[in-house]
């Protein structure tokens, strides 16, 4: 895959997971959890696919294993925290189209299951933990809190007030926004972008 293309991938799954969920750590949680299962599923259905040489149903059963895997974990989510299921709505739909970026453009089909499913992993892995990193930044900056995920209803955790940084003024509350979201985005993309091109000139 080339940088340009690598660029896209991260690029388009995180800003998918991370613009329409609330910046809360607990909802990122959910978001991440469900978008590396759905990647997992998938890349298996498409080996299971394969083998059955039922190709032209690809779209279809693909769409109906993504859908119905969604509804299935947001049920789950319905029962252990209500308040997060009832925050996300609809939401909870696109870490499943975000696999979806992730399955068809790694997947080869001379690798083996355990290669593809490894490649998808370590993939999902660094736009996992990418998006962890802004959903961290948004809730502690934007909202002065931690939110861990909890029964019943996510956990908050206030934290103690800093100077220049605290909750409601003008400068934390534009990270907990959407703007604010991409602006965070953008700017943790190339300090990693920056770091790795240090480590490699050494």
């Amino acid at each position: 895959m080339t940088s340009y293309r690598k660029f896209l991938l991260y690029a388009g799954t995180s800003l998918a997971i991370l613009l329409p969920f609330p910046g809360r750590i607990a909802y990122g949680i959910f978001a991440l959890l469900h978008f590396t299962v759905s990647v997992v599923l998938l890349t298996l259905m498409l080996h299971a696919i394969n083998k059955m040489d039922i190709k032209p149903l690809r779209i279809g059963i693909c769409s109906l294993e993504l859908i119905a895997l969604t509804i299935f974990f947001k049920q789950l989510l319905v029962m252990f925290c209500p308040v997060a299921a009832l925050t996300i709505g609809f939401s909870f739909y696109l870490p499943a189209v975000s696999s979806v970026a992730v399955v068809m453009m790694n997947f080869k089909k001379s690798n083996s299951i355990k290669q593809n499913c490894l490649e998808n992993i370590k993939k999902s892995a660094v736009i996992s933990a990418f998006c962890l990193v802004i959903f961290i930044l948004r809730d502690v900056i934007g909202f002065g809190t931690i939110t861990l995920p909890k029964w019943q209803s996510p956990l908050v955790i206030r934290l103690p007030e800093i100077p220049f940084l605290k909750p409601g003024n003008y400068l934390t509350a534009f990270f907990a926004t959407i703007p604010g979201c991409l602006v965070l985005t953008v700017l943790v993309f190339f300090a990693v972008i920056k770091i790795g091109e240090k480590k490699c000139s050494k």
